[in-house]
């Protein structure tokens, strides 16, 4: 689309481009003329979510973009969430309907007024005077009951004040990179802007803090149930530890064990030393012995000497079991009691010995007194050794007993001491948890207090007003909307408008266009552009007729009903008969109005159909001399909606094919079309009726009409015709 057909096209929709802009700015300034007053208030509040102090490393913390970035968002959906503004709207319905008279900076009195009105007394019994926190419980209470009641439907319908929808204008931003949030609101009533925001703050910061110590709390709790649980884990085991010392009279299991280990060995050792003094003092006091004749031996066997040897043999038993058993020094005494029986029962068998004195010498000539004392010191070593042995022998026996109880004690303490390890690792574990979710809990508690930097303000002023900038927005969106229209239906009509488009559908070369005369403006020379559309028609049909002959039948047809054959052909006639040519038209229908004409005018004989042999005299009565006529136009009636003369078209010189402009180009068209074609294939013309003045430009070039010179200027400026001259 060239710039000159864009400004046609506006000048042709000018009035609907004018008409929709203002028609919509119209209905916009109407429909926003009782617009009501908006009023801005907001609120900083500090988080210390980024750069708040760390208890557990006592410095700011680390800095995590997309931590950051979550805890951040969590804190706007809190701000954001229903049940925050359902609590928000309840209890700034609560606080305005306690007041006793309207306060401007709660709210104003026209809206205090409507309020009152509109609540129902059981809601106002709800109130529990002086006590805000206790009439905003009761209505949460209420509004839960069930989804009809006032409550539920003031906070779920379109209440500019109190409803969901009406809280969510909230806007919560960060302001920059900073731990600083800004909550914006907007609100027809300034008290009510002021006091949304104060009580949503108070709300969310709340349950900001009951929602973080709630998560801390919970872990703090749960280790601390646990730690319960492993404590008394580890006291069961400890408890089992010690009933099993206690039963088996253990204090130290390791200890004991290495001490009986050690002291078995050091018995066996003393009982085998013992067992060497055993076998030489045997030995030596044989050797004595046989060296004394049988009457010594009888002597020294007597009944006072066996007694005291037994004697000392007791006395040597009791030495040896107290002191195997004196390591505390408990048996000091005893032992210093016996030591000294031990010495005087030596002395009295020693007296004994010496009374002993038949002889003088032993068999081998050796002194007998020196026998018997050697004799009276093994056998006191014999005896001795024979008790002492005896008792580490009893000794040894208890050992062994306490070696066979001691063995499964060990592997039984074992696995009690390590159920008591792995208890006391657990409970150590979970005391560390602990310890670190309290530091946690307290580092959350640090973290989660959250202050106002700049309170809620009242707003004295309401925003400027968007209303100009809405009924302008509106025009130019109605004038683009519908200029975009307008390209939009140009570029996709379907019409054959033009002459390009009707030679193509026909496949028929142009004969020339003809206006819609009632169309042409004022400005333009309606009778010239007539009278040279005319022209260039006969032209056109001059020069398809080559044969001279008379009369020249020119057949005027079109597929649909009103395209204009019979104005063309009464057109054709008259222009053909001013320029002194005889001209007859016959038509079928009567659609020539009934006046003078300067051509002669017949009809095609309706009373009986139309025969294929029929000639143009039989068709229309002998009613005159078809020779002396130059032209015969033949207005065929349309030939989808009637049956056609076709042997009479058959016959025509020349086909003239009439197409309307405005209308679109259809099958039936091209199936008649093709019919047509076959019937008379050559000298066929197209006529395109009907076409508007700008299309009419593009046949005949520039047309007169008047213009005032700034549009003279104009259009040469648009063109880019700026040499162009209509003259020398």
């Amino acid at each position: 689309m060239s710039i000159i057909q864009f400004i046609r096209l506006i000048q042709k929709n000018i009035w609907i481009l004018l008409g929709v802009p203002v028609l919509l700015a119209v209905l916009v300034w109407y429909f926003t003329r009782n617009e009501e007053k908006v009023y801005v208030s907001s609120t900083v509040v500090y988080t210390g979510i980024a750069s708040g102090m760390n208890i557990e490393s006592q410095e700011p913390r680390n800095v995590d973009f997309f931590g950051v970035k979550i805890i951040f968002d969590n804190f706007i959906n809190i701000v954001e969430s229903r049940e925050t503004k359902e609590e928000t709207g309840i209890e700034l319905f609560a606080q305005n309907l306690m007041l006793p008279q309207a306060n401007r900076e709660y709210i104003a009195p026209h809206h205090f007024n409507e309020l009152q009105r509109i609540t129902p007394k059981a809601i106002k019994n709800l109130i529990r005077p002086n006590n805000l926190e206790a009439t905003k419980e009761a209505m949460l209470d209420y509004m839960r009951t069930d989804d009809t009641n006032f409550l539920y439907r003031l906070l779920n319908l379109d209440h500019p004040h109190y409803s969901v929808k009406a809280i969510s204008k909230v806007k919560v931003t960060r302001i920059n990179n900073s731990d600083l949030l800004k909550i914006e609101y907007s609100n027809n009533d300034p008290g009510i802007t002021k006091q949304t925001l104060v009580i949503l703050t108070r709300v969310f910061i709340k349950k900001y803090k009951a929602l973080q110590r709630g998560q801390s709390s919970d872990v703090v709790k749960y280790f601390m149930e646990q730690v319960a649980l492993a404590t008394e884990r580890l006291k069961d085991a400890e408890d089992r530890l010690l009933e099993f010392n206690q039963n088996n009279n253990i204090i130290n299991y390791y200890e004991q064990s290495k001490y009986i280990a050690a002291q078995k060995e050091e018995l066996g050792v003393k009982i085998q030393n013992i067992r060497m003094d055993l076998v030489a003092a045997e030995a030596a006091v044989q050797e004595l012995e046989s060296k004394l004749n049988k009457k010594e031996l009888i002597k020294l066997n007597s009944q006072n000497i066996v007694k005291l040897r037994n004697e000392l043999s007791s006395l040597s038993a009791e030495e040896t079991l107290l002191s195997t058993t004196n390591k505390s020094g408990n048996n000091d005494k005893k032992l210093a009691a016996l030591n000294n029986r031990k010495a005087n029962l030596k002395k009295d068998l020693e007296a004994e010995i010496q009374n002993l004195s038949l002889i003088s010498a032993s068999k081998e000539g050796l002194p007998i007194q020196k026998i018997l004392s050697s004799w009276l010191s093994n056998v006191v070593k014999l005896e001795e050794t024979k008790s002492q042995l005896s008792i580490l022998n009893e000794r040894k026996m208890e050992f062994e007993q306490t070696y066979q109880k001691f063995a499964p004690l060990g592997a039984t303490m074992k696995r009690i001491e390590r159920e008591i390890d792995v208890a006391e690792r657990a409970y150590l574990e979970l005391l560390h948890s602990l310890t670190l979710a309290k530091l946690k809990q307290q580092n959350i508690e640090l973290s989660s207090s959250v202050e106002i930097v700049d309170e809620p303000y009242f707003p004295i002023t309401a925003q400027a007003s968007k209303r100009k900038v809405l009924i302008i927005a509106a025009g130019l969106i109605g004038g683009l909307f519908t200029l975009a229209l307008i390209i939009i239906l140009e570029y996709f009509d379907s019409t054959i408008r033009t002459p390009e488009r009707a030679m193509r559908f026909t496949g028929f070369p142009l004969a020339g266009v003809f206006p819609r005369l009632n169309a042409i403006p004022k400005k333009v020379n309606a009778e010239y552009l007539r009278r040279r559309m005319l022209e260039m028609i006969a032209r056109s049909i001059l020069y398809g007729l080559s044969e001279r002959k008379k009369p020249q039948i020119i057949a005027i047809v079109s597929t649909q009903r009103t395209e204009g054959k019979t104005m063309m052909a009464k057109e054709l006639a008259v222009h053909f008969t001013n320029h002194d040519s005889k001209v007859l038209v016959i038509s079928q229908l009567t659609d020539i109005p009934d006046s003078e004409f300067p051509f002669d005018l017949r009809f095609f004989n309706v009373d009986k159909p139309i025969s294929i042999n029929e000639t143009i005299e039989d068709a229309i009565g002998e009613c005159c001399n078809l020779p002396e006529y130059d032209y015969i136009f033949l207005d065929i009636p349309s030939l989808i909606y009637f049956e056609s003369p076709d042997h009479l078209i058959q016959k025509s010189d020349l086909l003239l094919f009439i197409l309307r402009s405005n209308r679109n180009w259809t099958k039936a068209d091209e199936n008649s079309l093709d019919f047509l074609k076959t019937i008379h294939p050559d000298r066929n013309y197209v006529i395109l009726n009907g076409i508007d003045i700008d299309t009419i430009s593009e046949v005949l070039g520039e047309i007169p009409k008047q213009r005032s010179r700034i549009r003279r200027i104009l259009k040469k400026l648009i063109t880019f015709n700026y040499r162009s001259r209509s003259g020398f």
